[in-house]
């Protein structure tokens, strides 16, 4: 509607009165209306006149977002069955580097070393594969082995990685072809002996591309010590006898991650513990490949922290990997706080979130990108009765929307033998949620992210 001088109300009222048989008598086809311009000029020089505007107006920035984020569409129960040995280890990787998240079972016992992949369709489905076996017999038995899963040689393919810590540290890689079948280079054996108090660690810490193994202990005493092995690039972690102790006593009740918390693209270690007394944060900044700078130990707030979890991710999406303790019973309400990364091993608290969903201890939390926005987001999942998953989306300055409806899956089943899984399924940047529970049936349910 556009009017050329006389009074505006009339204009107004035309537009508010959602009426407009009462101004227009002629009634044409919607496909003809086309849009109107108009070019003002001046009467006494002919050029483009100029509209000046005196009135002052609150503007509101607003961000764009898509109908239904944090919520899901779930699909039916897929039953692929299970033709390797139980029981069985369950992981994610893009296997075939198409960019979906592929379903990866692993048995490792006395029959040896098995593996079976499921395929990601792109429409939350999976496809199965051949199912393989380890050439090799660990002289330890595979039955002792870790499993893990990372890029070892760069070519955006998931491989699968053993290691075994007890009397020695042995190492099995194997390096993903892309159709469900492996190559298994020889074993690695580390130099060092008296492993079994080591935890195991995939990622990059060079900055390479190719994801290597860390090692890492902590004890009740004065010892956290870290050992490195670099991926070769190839089919092979280089390791030495170079260790590097960090100072400080206490670290036996510590929690230990791996995550780039500066945004140099190199991975750093963090070490966290939850205790009655306090929540203690020391992080080992990365500085040349795989030697680790400790900067002051960092306390957040005092009080009693030990029934809080911690999460890692990007919170507010400015590329380094914050903190996230939650608690969700908590005099019947749900505390969370965030700790945003300043990029030089310390964090930033926010305030406490408190809200009224996931209000009991049987839920689990973790953090995904659903909305595919580049923030991590909070999921909370329970599975004691019914299999109920409430969201928060991440916001840019580090809190949580729960305007999201919690939602109950249909299914009525026994999920408390199932294990979630966050990765993106279909390949459209946003990760969905799936169930499974590797038994003979090995049904797979998935919440596609919408």
């Amino acid at each position: 509607v556009t009017s050329l001088g006389g009074d505006a109300d009339a204009t107004i009222a035309v537009i508010r009165s959602g009426n407009w048989a009462d101004y227009f008598t002629d009634n044409v086809e919607l496909t003809s209306a086309a849009p109107l311009s108009y070019t003002f000029r001046s009467l006494t020089d002919g050029s483009i006149a100029k509209v000046t505007e005196t009135t002052e107006f609150n503007i509101t920035e607003c961000t764009p977002m898509v109908a239904t984020p944090g919520t899901f569409g779930f699909l039916p129960v897929q039953e692929d069955g299970l033709p390797i040995s139980t029981p069985v280890k369950t992981l994610v990787g893009d296997v075939n580097g198409d960019g979906m998240a592929d379903m990866i079972w692993n048995h490792t016992g006395p029959s040896g070393n098995e593996i079976y992949i499921g395929f990601a369709n792109g429409d939350g489905t999976f496809s199965s594969s051949t199912p393989v076996t380890h050439p090799e017999q660990a002289p330890e038995g595979w039955g002792l082995y870790k499993t893990l899963v990372g890029d070892v040689n760069g070519d955006h393919m998931t491989d699968l990685i053993w290691n075994y810590t007890g009397g020695e540290n042995r190492t099995y890689i194997g390096l993903s072809n892309g159709d469900g079948t492996f190559t298994f280079p020889p074993d690695i054996l580390h130099y060092y002996s008296s492993w079994s108090l080591y935890d195991t660690f995939i990622g990059d810490v060079n900055g390479d591309g190719n994801d290597d193994i860390i090692w890492n202990v902590t004890e009740s005493g004065y010892l956290n010590r870290t050992y490195i092995g670099l991926s070769d690039g190839g089919t092979s972690f280089v390791v030495t006898t170079s260790k590097q102790d960090h100072a400080g006593t206490g670290w036996g009740p510590y929690d230990t991650f791996i995550a780039d918390i500066t945004g140099d693209g190199a991975d750093d270690i963090i070490w966290n513990t939850t205790i009655t007394t306090h929540n203690r944060t020391y992080t080992g900044i990365n500085f040349s490949n795989g030697l680790f700078q400790l900067p002051s130990f960092q306390d957040h707030n005092s009080g009693d922290w030990s029934n809080l979890r911690t999460n890692l991710g990007d919170v507010n999406g400015d590329g380094m990997v914050d903190l996230v303790w939650d608690y969700t019973s908590w005099n019947n309400d749900n505390h969370i706080y965030v700790g945003l990364s300043d990029g030089s091993g310390h964090y930033a608290q926010l305030p406490v979130q408190v809200n009224s969903h996931a209000k009991d201890n049987a839920f689990e939390s973790t953090l995904a990108d659903i909305n595919g926005d580049g923030r991590a987001d909070l999921i909370w999942n329970d599975r004691t009765t019914s299999n109920l998953t409430i969201v928060g989306v991440g916001s840019s300055n580090g809190t949580f929307d729960f305007s999201r409806v919690e939602q109950v899956h249909p299914e009525v089943t026994d999920w408390q033998q199932f294990t979630m899984f966050m990765a993106d399924v279909d390949g459209d940047n946003q990760d969905d949620i799936i169930w499974n529970h590797p038994a003979a049936t090995n049904r797979i349910y998935v919440g596609l992210a919408r």
